[in-house]
């Protein structure tokens, strides 16, 4: 006798068909994949601090955060490398101890010429008309700074000094010591004749926010990525308490951090003694025209586009489009980029033509070599989620029941689960990982893997799951001859 989940006998005459989707799905289901960007914001923005949002649009975040905060120019750089993200933005209020990065630009040239300033500040190229007048070509170049639409700083010229501009950045802290100033940085540019402009680089800011104001405020949704701006020891070790805590198997909602510290290789390598993490990548520059946390936000959407479809695929070759190269001289050598990857600071490259590029993202586990890519924590909490998926949907939301009876025989319609029912589905589940290249060895899955009931209640499982890696490598040896 069938059993039904709404239909109940009845002596009514009639025909009745409920629907039941309990099969409905096959295979795999598609993941939801979201981003989270942390940030900070300006006292223009609608959006209190602590609050997050879902951001579909560049204009979302002007309004809720401040058109010149870090935030928003954050989103809009995962927005420039994925355009299709699910991205939600949470922000903070600059430290009531904070100091704002200052810098400035002064201009010298007794016989200097009328022409074309080249101006890049953030990464963003600027073509300011100057004169033969220092004092109004300083107040030119003031102008259009503060008339850009998204730049991070303001500027002034010095009372004082007729002929200095002073950049501020807008947001305190340590961001605006990121915020590169320097001119002529493509092939072609020059300053004219006559023109010397003198650059001292943004530094004095001070004092981050504390990101535990934001994971104390975060819910219980999963993020599978997030957007880590500030890289003091403090905050890096806050968000890893946050980060252990959703990787916990009876928390689930998992979730890896992103960050990009711009300093020389030396400081690098004192830094990466202090992380030991997992959960987090640090990306290491040196000297970049683009800010380090928009470097950030480059690769943040450049790995969601890719993981979104397939996790366990490499992001070696990707570029960060409208990223800018530190010069040659400021760029890691072959042997410095190795060691930074041996010491759980993953890379970037820079190609023929200046593109920069994805090299390898590793994350700061250097204690051994089981969790050091971050293709193997993307695929692992694939993994994870789609066990927990279907075991939720076929089973416990079916209101299964338990047996020990194995070769009972149950009416049709019946939700018994068995230990050998529990092993077959597995195995199901298995293939369909194994058929999207996620996991292999399937003969290792049956031979080693373990279902038994624990208690009247509860089937406890071991999973032996072996994940497919990213190709990095072909080696080979020309053996010529003559």
């Amino acid at each position: 006798m069938a059993q039904f989940n709404e239909l109940a006998a009845t002596l009514i005459p009639g025909v009745r068909m409920e629907i039941d989707p309990s099969r409905a799905i096959r295979g795999l289901p598609a993941r939801p994949f979201r981003v989270l960007v942390f940030g900070q914001r300006l006292a223009a923005g609608s959006i209190a601090e602590a609050v997050i949002k879902p951001v579909t649009r560049s204009d979302q975040a002007e309004t809720y955060w401040g058109a010149h905060s870090q935030i928003r120019r954050l989103i809009d750089r995962v927005r420039a490398t994925n355009s299709q993200v699910e991205l939600w933005g949470m922000a903070l209020d600059d430290d009531g101890a904070a100091a704002a990065a200052t810098g400035t630009i002064t201009l010298s040239g007794g016989s200097a010429e009328a022409g074309v300033l080249y101006l890049y500040i953030a990464g963003e190229r600027m073509q300011i008309g100057t004169t033969s007048s220092l004092d109004d070509s300083a107040t030119a170049i003031a102008a259009a700074i503060n008339a850009h639409p998204t730049l991070p700083v303001s500027a002034a010229v010095n009372p004082g000094q007729s002929d200095q501009v002073i950049v501020t950045a807008l947001n305190g802290g340590l961001y605006g010591n990121d915020i590169d100033i320097r001119t002529n940085y493509n092939s072609g540019e020059t300053t004219p004749a006559g023109l010397t402009a003198t650059i001292v680089g943004m530094s004095g800011g001070a004092a981050n926010p504390d990101v535990t104001t934001l994971t104390t405020a975060l819910s219980d949704e999963t993020y599978d990525l997030i957007l880590m701006p500030w890289t003091d020891t403090a905050n890096l070790a806050a968000l890893e308490l946050e980060l252990e805590g959703r990787w916990d198997g009876n928390w689930m909602t998992d979730g890896l951090a992103i960050s990009v510290v711009d300093t020389s290789y030396a400081l690098h390598i004192t830094a990466a003694a202090g992380y030991d993490s997992q959960y987090q990548v640090v990306v290491g520059t040196n000297n970049s025209p683009t800010p380090a946390s928009e470097l950030a936000g480059l690769i943040v959407g450049a790995v969601s586009a890719s993981a979104a479809i397939d996790p366990a695929r490499g992001f070696t070759g990707m570029e960060l489009s409208g990223a800018l190269a530190p010069t040659v001289a400021d760029r890691f050598t072959n042997l410095e980029r190795k060691l930074l990857l041996q010491n759980g600071i993953a890379t970037m490259r820079i190609t023929q033509s200046g593109e920069v590029q994805i090299e390898r993202l590793v994350t700061n586990w250097v204690t051994d070599a089981s969790q050091r890519d971050l293709t193997t924590q993307l695929t692992l909490s694939f993994i994870r989620w789609s066990w927990v998926e279907r075991m939720s949907r076929l089973f416990l939301d079916e209101r299964f029941k338990v047996s020990g009876d194995e070769d009972a025989q149950y009416e049709a319609g019946q939700r018994v689960l068995t230990e050998k029912g529990l092993k077959l589905e597995s195995i199901s589940w298995f293939a369909d990982l194994q058929r999207k290249a996620l996991v292999e060895d399937p003969a290792l899955f049956e031979a080693e893997s373990t279902f038994e009931r624990f208690d009247p209640n509860t089937f406890h499982t071991i999973l032996a799951v072996d994940i497919v890696n990213p190709l990095y490598g072909i080696d080979s040896s020309a053996q010529f001859r003559l």
